[in-house]
């Protein structure tokens, strides 16, 4: 009789498609307050609001099936867009 650890299943190429997503993922959130820490733009709190919306859509979307997370994440792009917008303009 065999006996096979819990963690010897093998990650299907779905799987590791939406691990290398959500490592891109955080990787984006974490460089969108760069220009906040470095002063990189004329009106910081307006950005980093607007900033702050856009990554928790972004992580949200993590959340669910790949067509609303899709959606989702264009979402998260215009808001961040926006932000970049609010923080030059205002």
């Amino acid at each position: 009789m065999g006996w096979k650890p819990a963690l010897s299943r093998r990650e299907t190429p779905t799987e590791k498609a939406k691990n290398i997503a959500v490592i891109f993922l955080v990787f984006a959130v974490l460089l969108g307050f760069v220009p906040y820490i470095f002063k990189l733009i004329n009106n910081l709190l307006y950005y980093l609001f607007v900033i702050v919306v856009a990554d928790i859509v972004f992580l949200y979307s993590l959340t669910k099936p790949a067509k609303e997370s899709q959606k989702m994440m264009v979402a998260g792009i215009v808001i961040a867009l926006l932000a970049f917008f609010a923080g030059s303009v205002f």
